[in-house]
This record gives C-alpha cells, sequence and structure tokens, in this order.
C-alpha cells in the first residue's frame, strides 16, 4: 500500500522544521545514558521499537520484552508502555499510525530485523519526518512498511510476566542466583505443589520457563554491559559456560557470543 498523501488523512503533526503536514509513518532518533527509566505513557502510533546500539527494556504492566541490535519490540497503539536502558543505548523508533497502516504493527511481539530492514530504518531517522510525498524519503519508508508487514515475529523469546503475588515477587527478590523452585517455595512459605500452581496461575507460565526467560534477560542486560560470556554465566550462577550458552541459544535461537563480539566491533 503507497503511503497516503498528507491531504488524504487529518492527524495534526508538525516536523521540527515547521512543516505542519501529517506523516503517517516515520523514524524518531533517542539516545539513553545508562540507567534510563522512562514514566509510563500511550500514543496513537503504533510503535517498533529498535536499538541501533545497546540493550532497552520495554516494560508493559503484564511484563518485560528486551530490544536488542537485530531484535525489535512492537508495541501497539495506545498501549500502556514505559522505556528503560541498561546501557548507552541508540534507539531508532518506528511510528505508524494505524488509521493508515491498520494492520502494521498491532501486536506485541518480538520482531526480527534483517540487515536491510536495519539500514533503512537507520537512515530513515536522519530525515525523521521531514520529507515529501513521492520522495525518494517516501519511497523509502514505504519499504520500511513492507518489511514489517511481512518481518519474522515468530521468535522463542518472549516477555517476562510480571510476578504479582507479594510474598512469591519478594522470595524472588531477595533469592540472587539462587532460582531453585524448592527453595522459592519455601521463602513464599507455600508447599512446592502449591507454588507451582500459584506461580502459573499469577504468570501464565511454569516456574522452570519463567526462570529460563529471566535468567536470559539478565544475561542479555550482561552482556551488553561489557561483560564476557564465562563471566556473565558465572554471575548468573551457572555451573559451565556450555549451560548458559545452551539455554541462551535455545530462548533466543542465537549464541551470546554474537553480542560479545558485537560489543568489541562497536
Amino acid at each position: 500500500m503507497p503511503l497516503p498523501t498528507p491531504t488524504n488523512w487529518t492527524h495534526n503533526w508538525t516536523s521540527t522544521t515547521g512543516i505542519a503536514e501529517a506523516r503517517p509513518v516515520y523514524v524518531r532518533i533517542f539516545e539513553y545514558p545508562r540507567g534510563y527509566h522512562g514514566h509510563f505513557h500511550t500514543h496513537g502510533f503504533a510503535k517498533l521499537v529498535y536499538p541501533l546500539r545497546g540493550l532497552v527494556s520495554v516494560v508493559t504492566p503484564e511484563g518485560r520484552w528486551l530490544a536488542t541490535p537485530l531484535r525489535g519490540v512492537i508495541i501497539p497503539s495506545w498501549q500502556n508502555h514505559r522505556i528503560a536502558a541498561a546501557g548507552n543505548a541508540l534507539l531508532h523508533s518506528v511510528f505508524v499510525d494505524p488509521r493508515v497502516f491498520p494492520d502494521c504493527l498491532t501486536e506485541y511481539g518480538m520482531i526480527s530485523v534483517t540487515p536491510l530492514l536495519h539500514e533503512l530504518i537507520r537512515e530513515a531517522g536522519h530525515f525523521y519526518a521531514d520529507y515529501k510525498p513521492n520522495s525518494l524519503q517516501h519511497r523509502l519508508l514505504e519499504l520500511i512498511v513492507a518489511l514489517l508487514r511481512s518481518a519474522d515475529t515468530e521468535l522463542t523469546e518472549r516477555c517476562l510476566p510480571v510476578v504479582k503475588h507479594p510474598r512469591i515477587r519478594t522470595a524472588l527478590e531477595n533469592a540472587g542466583t539462587s532460582m531453585r523452585s524448592a527453595e522459592i517455595a519455601r521463602r513464599s512459605a507455600l508447599s512446592p505443589r502449591h507454588f507451582s500452581r500459584v506461580f502459573k496461575a499469577d504468570t501464565g507460565m511454569a516456574f522452570k520457563d519463567w526462570r529460563a526467560l529471566h535468567q536470559v534477560q539478565s544475561g542479555l542486560t550482561l552482556l551488553h554491559q561489557g561483560k564476557s560470556v564465562s563471566a556473565t554465566a558465572s554471575e548468573l550462577g551457572f555451573s559451565s559456560t556450555s549451560a548458559f550458552i545452551t539455554l541462551f541459544r535455545r530462548i533466543t535461537g542465537r549464541t551470546p557470543g554474537t553480542i560479545e563480539k558485537r560489543n568489541a566491533q562497536q
């Protein structure tokens, strides 16, 4: 679907150059310092959170996603969320008006960003919303939308659900690397069987699956802070580096060494 001309729709948006014309899709650049935590907010545009550098958390009332280079996070329009950065992150967010593109970025999820889409998003950030209908920049954004529609969202990475049960949440916060279900159950004053039932009802996920995803997200954070794969595995309490690599590959479809290598190239 070609981008409509500004006269075909009514969203009142003014660019930084003072051009009072609507833009149905644009890429905006944000740079976040280490430790940045934004406020919860909503907006009418759907959004792809995509860091060209670093690691960004997308936190919703239901859980947390992690966006990394070549892995973006979709936030549908009007969904409450906030952004946090584990390191010095360079973010290129793609904003899409759902009134113009109702079938693009419609559900929360991870999205695989191809090298081509990566470069197009990077280039589009340079002109933000300062482009004219039928210009080269206009066509570039058309291609971005087309690639987003066809992007691979069948990734094993998932949202880490929020643990709402107060005793279990406190037990997890104080557990450190000791994440054995029997220990968490004991700290929560629940029998192991009751703990398993309560945890799944609370999060929609078995504890062992939640723990695996939590370990991978913690590992991603440490890796993007510059930790080596072996140091990350040790800090997370894995018995061996290979055990961490196996879990990481199972959850993300890639090895932690690819992140370590990318960090070294930046």
